[in-house]
């Protein structure tokens, strides 16, 4: 059925009558442009890398405190939000280390996790981990001094603190040579900073025990 001109001349005007409603309400204001916000994929990885490196130089050599997760750790936020940490892990249970930041920087490059940076943004699972050394001896301090790498709020490695043990003459360890005697005084543990591992009461012709 067709419609009347009558019928649909009112039409008309009912139309235009909601328009002008519609057009005399407030309409909402056109929204502010927003701030750009890179995305990560707008920083290259080894862009990325380098920055966190640059950024380990410059702080100052600290000690990592006794303990195998007491710390320190470092970290830097980049302007895409993501951030990157590297904690300091020393396996002793007595004796702080010293860590030297050109050795961290060092110990980063020779991961060539920057070439791979596949597995280290799981802040709780994934991370690079292996052992300190000196940058100007190659002292590893009896592998007590570790480092791990990856997202900031990654725990890292889960363990307890250990001791090294010193040694006699003979190279047996004093915690299981049958009559071994710790003179009183002194301790069965080597401290990780000295590079002897002999028994401190052995280094000068002394004997096991604690003489008469």
């Amino acid at each position: 059925m067709w419609n009347s001109p009558t019928k649909m001349l009112s039409s008309g005007f009912l139309l235009g009558a909601l328009l002008s409603v519609c057009n005399a309400l407030p309409q909402p204001a056109t929204p502010a442009a927003q701030p750009y916000t890179p995305s990560k994929a707008d920083t290259p990885w080894a862009t990325k890398y380098d920055a966190f490196r640059e950024y380990i130089l410059q702080q100052p050599d600290q000690n990592a405190t006794k303990g195998f997760s007491s710390g320190p750790s470092l970290q830097k936020t980049f302007d895409d939000g993501e951030c990157l940490q590297v904690r300091f892990y020393n396996w002793n249970c007595f004796n702080d280390i010293p860590y030297k930041m050109r050795g961290v920087a060092k110990w980063l490059d020779d991961t060539n996790v920057r070439n791979n940076s596949q597995t280290i943004w799981d802040p709780y699972r994934y991370y690079t981990y292996g052992y300190y050394a000196d940058p100007d001896n190659g002292w590893n301090f009896y592998a007590s001094a570790r480092l791990s790498f990856g997202a900031c709020g990654n725990r890292g490695p889960q363990s307890a603190c250990g001791v090294v043990w010193c040694v006699d003459k003979d190279g047996k360890s004093s915690g299981y040579a049958p009559g071994f005697e710790v003179p009183k005084g002194q301790s069965p543990y080597v401290d990780p900073n000295n590079r002897d591992n002999l028994c401190p009461w052995l280094r000068d012709n002394g004997t096991a025990s604690v003489s008469a």
